[in-house]
């Protein structure tokens, strides 16, 4: 035979061989068989080989015990992406591969020593070539097994199971967690508002006992001793049902002094059980077991009580009823894990009971409410139809008092007007005519003057247009002034922030501004010699709280533009910016000429916001 042919047929045969043994190593597969030994104070109780879900002596699940279960990996050798998925264990639990402390994947946290608990189901890293498993719970077993689920295998085969029971144990848990501590938040807030209902301050106490339960159910690493962990669990249940008890009795007319009594000296002997245990290191699992009882017990008795009250008619009752069974139901199928009459690889349903009796408690709330507002809306009805003729007479009052606002607003309007026409226009107006018929004028003062009452005239109309923002006004003067000043030979600069288009003053504030703004232009135009002037009004402050107004030429400067008079043009402008609750100052620019800077603070007495009517003077 020619040897090429027999190293293909040694080829596939090796390929069938891996085609054969491939699937098997690429499928995640559960440890079936582990080496057992039970250890108290340093001595083996027990040695022997178990199967998962174990079942353990009532004996050894004490405090100070140890389980301690050795596997052995060697059937397909891990490779580099495998891992070790531990779905649940009896009780809280280290791990080591081939001496080593495992590497949590997910839920993820530090390598060491840690003690991780047994509930929640957790993805490890599988080192290549790992060969011999070791886990050990450490302290008091809270299940009838201990070794209950483990598998290894590639991480991707392992997703999917590993997914849903993430969904279903951890993600449900704070889903409902999140829901039951809101809706205690909700109820503490009726009870701060509503302080005779004791109802809702012991609902909200069971909730934020149950939210504190399942925060410390979800610790994958215990922060602390293990032990105060565990019994943190029972405590809590046994808060949570006492606080159900009293909720619903005080809502429904339930509560006696005995009842009460006998609710809270259960609680605080029970609490003062595990105090004991804890200091003693002694009998912890009798407490829980006491505490977890003592629970069930109490709420069997209020199902009881609210069975009691259903039957004589009322519904709200029934419903809690409903829902208490629902986490009755669940409290039996998640002690029976405990206990042993149940799988411990069953998923636990206490969370979801108490979800359903959350659930029934909104529905029971809100038919109280919509009942409440019933009676309301009757014993109101006759009130409204009382309310309902005193507002038509009231509405005929206002009508009569906004027509008669109107009028005195126009009338004020008109006297603002005229105030400022005659103080203004009509003045200058005079003044020009007392100069023409005393021939004291000249034609070209005469000119200016007229100008000057014109501009005034404009200021004035633009100011008492109630529809017109600031920079419309300025807009407007701008479209007056450009093409004079570019007649005489003065380039204008224009820099108005677009921040001012929101902002409307009143009209005497809009007219003061725009005086100022005239008067500071015309002073340049007049003494200064000035080539180029620079308008710059915007927003100062956030949010806006100041209005500036700038204007600065290249002229000769203040002092050499100071009129004879004594700057009365400045004085006004002065008086103007202060009569505004504003401040103006005048002095030389740094790069020379004249600078007039008019700051008005943004007030409710200056200006409003431009979807309202602007102010009068």
């Amino acid at each position: 035979m020619r040897p090429w042919i027999v190293w293909w047929c040694l080829l596939l045969s090796l390929g069938a061989q891996a085609s054969v043994a491939e699937p098997a190593c690429q499928q995640a597969t559960e440890i079936r068989q582990a080496e057992r030994t039970v250890l108290r104070a340093g001595q083996v109780l027990d040695q022997s080989t178990v199967a998962p879900e174990d079942s353990l002596a009532l004996a050894w699940r004490r405090q100070g015990t140890q389980i301690r279960y050795r596997m052995q990996l060697d059937a397909c050798p891990a490779g580099a992406d495998w891992g070790l998925w531990v779905f649940r264990m009896g009780g809280p639990y280290r791990a080591w591969i081939d001496g080593k402390p495992v590497q949590p994947i997910d839920p993820v946290t530090l390598v060491g020593s840690q003690v991780y608990n047994g509930r929640i189901p957790a993805l490890f890293q599988l080192p290549q070539g790992a060969r011999e498993l070791v886990i050990e719970i450490v302290d008091l077993v809270y299940m009838g097994s201990g070794l209950i689920r483990v598998s290894v295998g590639p991480q991707v085969a392992m997703l999917e199971s590993r997914a849903l029971s993430q969904l279903v144990i951890t993600d449900f848990n704070s889903f409902s967690s999140t829901m039951i501590g809101m809706a205690g938040l909700l109820a503490m807030l009726v009870w701060f508002y509503r302080r005779q209902d004791r109802a809702a301050l012991w609902f909200a106490v069971a909730c934020l006992a149950w939210v504190v339960r399942g925060v410390t159910y979800q610790f994958f690493a215990y922060p602390f001793a293990p032990l105060v962990v565990e019994q943190l669990n029972p405590w809590l249940v046994l808060v949570t049902s006492c606080s159900l008890a009293a909720s619903w009795l005080h809502g429904f007319q339930g509560t006696t002094v005995r009842r009460l009594r006998t609710i809270a000296a259960l609680c605080l002997a029970i609490s003062l059980a595990f105090v004991v245990t804890l200091v003693l290191e002694q009998g912890a699992q009798l407490v829980r077991a006491l505490a977890f009882a003592s629970g069930f017990a109490v709420l069997f008795a209020v199902l009881v009580f609210l069975l009691q009250r259903w039957r004589q008619g009322s519904l709200s009752p029934g419903l809690l009823a409903l829902g208490l069974g629902a986490l009755l139901a669940g409290s039996v199928h998640d002690m029976g894990m405990v206990i042993g009459y149940a799988s411990p690889a069953n998923w636990a349903f206490l969370n979801v009971g108490f979800t359903l009796l959350l659930l029934s408690h909104v529905v029971v709330v809100s038919i109280f409410q919509v009942k409440q507002l019933n009676r309301a809306e009757h014993t109101n009805a006759e009130l409204e139809r009382n309310i309902q003729a005193k507002a038509l007479e009231l509405e005929q009052s206002y009508a009569m008092l906004r027509a008669s606002e109107r009028a005195s607003a126009r009338a004020q309007e008109r006297a603002w007007l005229n105030r400022e026409i005659h103080d203004g226009v009509g003045a200058q107006l005079i003044t020009a005519l007392r100069g023409v018929e005393r021939g004291t004028l000249s034609k070209e003062r005469v000119a200016q003057t007229l100008q000057e009452g014109l501009d005034e005239l404009r200021l004035l109309m633009d100011a008492g247009d109630l529809g017109q923002s600031l920079h419309r006004a300025l807009a407007t003067w701008r479209n007056r002034w450009d093409s004079r000043l570019e007649a005489i030979g003065l380039n204008l600069r224009w820099e108005v922030g677009h921040d001012l288009e929101q902002l409307e003053l009143g009209s005497n504030a809009t007219l003061q501004v725009m005086r100022v703004l005239q008067e500071a232009v015309t002073n340049t135009v007049k003494h200064a010699e000035a080539q180029h002037i620079t308008v710059r009004a915007w927003l100062e402050g956030s949010p806006h709280r100041a209005l500036v107004l700038e204007v600065r030429d290249d002229g000769r400067g203040l002092v050499a533009v100071r009129p004879a008079s004594g700057g009365r043009g400045l004085r006004h402008m002065v008086q103007r910016a202060e009569t505004l609750g504003g401040t103006l100052s005048v002095d030389n620019a740094a790069s020379g000429g004249v600078r007039v800077l008019l700051s008005l603070p943004l007030s409710g007495s200056t200006c409003e916001a431009s979807n309202t009517t602007p102010l009068m003077p």
